[in-house]
């Protein structure tokens, strides 16, 4: 619970197993981010969440502003991130983009953006509103998991307006402009 806003340098949230023996940029290393409720901003010049182990989020809202080199990535985990409530927007470069993994129960939506100049939206086929994301940096790639997703249900994207695409759910990873 609560609220955290974090602006960084280099990483948003990084965690990271002192002792672990393993060595090289994809071994786990048992390490844990554990994200509950509440409502947690980033905005990262380096990966937004990063952990050499894993990560859970079960509830509350995610929103990253992710970094705008090629070198990170919105969201880097070596074992697996693993999202079962809540909404994540994790915003950022396309170099190393990394979806929620697939032992998640949340839908995700990977969405490749043209531009920053609007809010990305993504609207239920009622033309409500079910995501919207904004942000002053650059970005190419947004990817938004929610709870508010449903199996079967058809979802357009907006951007500035502008429709990129839609997507009916029926696999746990979505995309939409890729």
């Amino acid at each position: 619970g609560g609220v955290i806003d974090i602006t960084a340098s280099d990483d948003g949230i990084n965690a990271t197993n002192p002792n672990s023996t393993g060595t090289g940029m994809d071994v786990d290393d048992g390490s844990m981010i554990t994200m509950t409720g509440g409502t947690i901003t980033v905005t990262a010049d380096g990966d937004g969440i990063d952990t050499n182990g894993s990560g859970t989020m079960s509830g509350g809202t995610v929103t990253i502003y992710g970094p705008e080199n090629s070198g990170n990535g919105a969201l880097d985990y070596n074992g697996t991130f693993t999202v079962t409530g809540g909404t994540l927007y994790a915003g950022g470069s396309t170099g190393m983009v990394q979806a929620p993994s697939s032992d998640s129960s949340v839908y995700t939506i990977e969405i490749g953006v043209t531009d920053t100049s609007g809010p990305i939206e993504v609207k239920d086929s009622d033309g409500n509103t079910v995501a919207s994301y904004t942000s002053d940096r650059s970005y190419g790639n947004l990817t938004v998991s929610s709870d508010a997703f449903q199996e079967g249900e058809t979802y357009i994207v907006y951007q500035n307006g502008t429709e990129l695409g839609s997507v009916t759910i029926s696999d746990l990873i979505s995309y939409v402009n890729y």
